[in-house]
């Protein structure tokens, strides 16, 4: 009976391995835009201090046009929050499948049924 769930937790599986990739690389893309505009920025504030010329501040690095860095760091946060919250969701529910899984076989041993 149990045998049957299998190829169902196999796909599952696959498919929050590679949910799981897509969100780590976009975790780094965002991070490394952020990092980008900190050092354009930083650049743009030294060149201030000293009197040189202020170089033209690029468009913010977003997907949607028009919009400002302050969207993108949002994003960012959103982003964190939504990731640890499903983290924290599918760790919960590993460890209560696995203390239901051991309980079943604990049934299965002493003769009672589920």
């Amino acid at each position: 009976m149990p045998y049957e769930f299998i190829p169902m937790f196999w796909s599952l599986t696959l498919f929050l391995g590679c949910w799981g990739l897509m969100l780590i690389g976009r975790y780094i893309k965002e991070k490394s835009r952020l990092k980008e505009s900190e050092m354009v920025h930083r650049k743009r504030i030294e060149a201030m201090q000293q009197g040189l010329p202020v170089p033209e501040a690029p468009d913010a690095p977003t997907t949607i046009p028009g919009a400002s860095v302050r969207i993108s760091r949002l994003s960012i946060h959103w982003f964190r929050a939504i990731s640890l919250a499903l983290g924290l969701l599918f760790l919960f529910t590993g460890i209560g499948m696995c203390l239901a899984f051991s309980m079943g076989e604990d049934f299965r041993k002493s003769g009672r049924s589920a």
